[in-house]
C-alpha cells in the first residue's frame, strides 16, 4: 500500500470518526503530522456517509475485499 493510499484512508477515517478537522496544522518539523492533517483537512465538508462510501471504494480499489457479516460470523455455510 502506497503512502498516498495510506494518507487517503487516514483522511477518510478521520472524517468518518471525528468529522471536520478542528485542530491546528502541525509545525514544519512534524512532516508526518502535517501530511496526516492535510489528508484529513482535504475531506472537510464531506458527509459521514460519503466518507464511508469513499473509504470502502478506496479499500476495494487497492485490493481489499469486503467481508460479508454472516460469513465472518461463521454463518451461511450449513
Amino acid at each position: 500500500m502506497s503512502n498516498d493510499h495510506k494518507l487517503a484512508a487516514y483522511g477518510l477515517y478521520k472524517q468518518v470518526t471525528a468529522g471536520n478537522c478542528d485542530t491546528s496544522r502541525p509545525g514544519f518539523f512534524n512532516q508526518v503530522g502535517r501530511a496526516k492533517w492535510d489528508a484529513w483537512k482535504s475531506r472537510e465538508g464531506m458527509s459521514t456517509e460519503d466518507a464511508m462510501r469513499a473509504y470502502v471504494d478506496l479499500a476495494k480499489a487497492i485490493g481489499f475485499e469486503p467481508v460479508v457479516a454472516a460469513a465472518a460470523a461463521g454463518g451461511g455455510e450449513e
